[in-house]
């Protein structure tokens, strides 16, 4: 496996040559487990997240000073 190979899909043939970090990674917000005052719906990073926002939350909280 060269180091920068696609790292295969969800394909089950598969699953067992990807990494456990790649397996175990959530893929949506709804699949991180804690944090829900961050990413619990309409809190402020999801919100960030979901307006595809990428600028920082603390660069804004300044900025209104």
């Amino acid at each position: 496996m060269s180091l920068f190979s696609p790292i295969p899909n969800d394909d089950p043939a598969a699953l067992g040559t990807r990494p456990l970090a790649d397996r175990m990674r959530p893929r949506t917000l709804d699949e991180f487990v804690g944090q829900e005052h961050l990413v619990g719906p309409g809190k402020p990073l999801r919100v960030q997240i979901e307006r595809d926002d990428p600028t920082s939350p603390a660069s804004r909280r300044s900025s209104r000073s």
